[in-house]
């Protein structure tokens, strides 16, 4: 019994034993496959590091065959410096020989590697910004009174009649057609349209013809007569309407003067009726310088309602001491 109990132990150690070494080989995988895949990890890592380095290889290879290749173009450059110079020396040489003397030619050396000099960028001072503000103020006072000008000259062509702005215009087709030495003159200002059917008339007095009624020349300069009619001394109005009526008279007297402006119309029976009338009383004694006395006049002007065929004309109480020239004795009138 006890030798099968032993027996009994003894597999369960092996057995034990087997089961250990089991686990003890899946441990040894498990740490293999750790190690394989770090080893993996590390090559990959070396992997991108030689490709890292290889590149930066190539990028320094690139630039020495870049600065090669510089360096070429600078021989090139220098062989061709040379080339000149020796060109020059030939000329000297053949120059010396000309001439018997020695000549040296000149030699430029050129340093292509060399680095320019760079300038500093102008800092502008304080000065240069109140040069542009000013300017820039300038510019807006010149937009400003364009401006002004602008608006100025469309309210004054506004204003100006068409007949004169063709006139303006006419004369600024002159003045570009014309040199400076021309002698073209314009054609005058068109003179603004009256009603010519308007009646007036300015008469002088007659001193030949002596009555009741003052007479009048109504014919010659610098008398007027326009649709007027007049008829033994007295105007004849030739339509309605409302008219400014005058007369003046010189006289010289030492009595009472009567001085009368009347109408005669058939709307009052074609009785005289005074409707403008200036009494004078004067009497002064001339003295030595004064040998023809001292002489006054009498002037008269009002505005009527007049009809057509109404007569006007003018009275005095004495003709005898009218005085004066026949332009200093007048009647007249216009219709307004």
């Amino acid at each position: 019994m006890i030798i099968e109990e032993d027996d009994e132990e003894e597999k369960d150690d092996e057995e034990y034993d087997g089961d250990v070494e089991e686990i003890d080989n899946n441990d040894e995988e498990e740490v293999n496959e750790e190690d394989d895949e770090e080893e993996m990890d590390d090559d990959e890592e070396e992997e991108d590091v030689d490709e890292e380095v290889n590149e930066e290889d190539d990028d320094e290879n690139n630039e020495e065959e870049e600065e090669e290749e510089e360096k070429d173009d600078d021989g090139d450059e220098e062989d061709d410096d040379e080339e000149v110079n020796e060109e020059d020396d030939d000329e000297n040489n053949e120059e010396k020989d000309d001439d018997g003397s020695f000549g040296m030619g000149e030699v430029f050396v050129v340093d292509s590697q060399a680095t320019p000099n760079l300038v500093p960028p102008k800092q502008r001072n304080k000065g240069t910004y109140l040069l542009y503000t000013l300017l820039g103020l300038a510019l807006f006072g010149v937009v400003v009174e364009g401006v002004l000008i602008y608006r100025l000259y469309q309210r004054i062509s506004t204003q100006i009649p068409p007949e004169a702005a063709q006139h303006f215009k006419q004369i600024g087709e002159n003045n570009t057609r014309g040199d400076a030495y021309s002698k073209e003159i314009s054609p005058p200002l068109p003179t603004p349209k009256t009603d010519d059917t308007k009646p007036a008339a300015f008469l002088h007095y007659n001193h030949f013809l002596k009555s009741d009624v003052m007479q009048w020349n109504f014919q010659g300069f610098p008398t007027l007569m326009h649709h007027f009619n007049y008829s033994n001394g007295s105007l004849i109005i030739p339509k309605d309407g409302f008219y400014y009526i005058f007369s003046k008279v010189s006289f010289k007297t030492c009595s009472i003067f009567k001085h009368e402006v009347k109408l005669n119309s058939s709307r009052y029976s074609h009785r005289a009726i005074s409707f403008m009338t200036d009494m004078r009383c004067s009497c002064v004694e001339p003295t030595k310088s004064q040998e023809k006395g001292i002489q006054f006049s009498s002037y008269m002007g009002g505005v009527l309602k007049l009809y057509k065929t109404d007569k006007v004309f003018v009275s005095v109480s004495n003709h005898s001491n009218l005085t004066g020239s026949p332009s200093e004795n007048f009647f007249g009138g216009f219709m307004i």
